[in-house]
């Protein structure tokens, strides 16, 4: 930890998960669901 300054003091230390463990961003959760595609029927899809 730096003691140069104090992160408590930060406007955005809320959205650390230090402030509070719900915060905890799970990569392979993220990951896992960016795969998933929604197709409507106004969806245009083009063959690569």
């Amino acid at each position: 930890m730096s003691y140069k300054f104090d992160i408590t003091k930060h406007k955005n230390y809320k959205l650390l998960e230090d402030y509070d463990k719900k915060n905890l961003f799970d990569v392979e959760e993220f990951l896992k669901n960016r795969d998933k595609i929604k197709i409507n029927r106004n969806s245009l899809i083009t063959r690569l």
